[in-house]
């Protein structure tokens, strides 16, 4: 099952290579859980994780479309593995979140 069954397309990213991992907390808006069920967040989630492992790091922001429903969703990181590895950022701001695009 992948996040194509939901109608949910991954759009490929302009830049290609970072840090960026999607390994941290995962913050979920408000609007993201009133429009989503439980398995397509889940499902997203886990497609960018898998998604960044594979590239070895990535771009710190994903969108997400849906054309049948009219949603988009970004999903943002806040802060590289190496700032992280380097003490530049306190673990707290070790987070991603997911919104709708009006929610941005």
């Amino acid at each position: 099952m992948d996040i194509s069954e939901f109608g949910w397309e991954r759009k490929e990213q302009e830049v290609k290579e970072g840090d960026y991992w999607f390994d941290g907390r995962i913050v979920i808006t408000r609007g993201v859980q009133a429009q989503l069920s439980c398995l397509e967040i889940y499902l997203i989630i886990a497609d960018v994780m898998y998604y960044a492992n594979k590239q070895n790091g990535c771009d710190y922001i994903f969108s997400l479309i849906n054309q049948e429903r009219n949603l988009k969703l970004f999903f943002i990181d806040q802060v590289t593995r190496t700032a992280l590895a380097n003490g530049d950022h306190p673990e707290e701001h070790h987070y991603a979140t997911l919104l709708l695009a009006e929610e941005y």
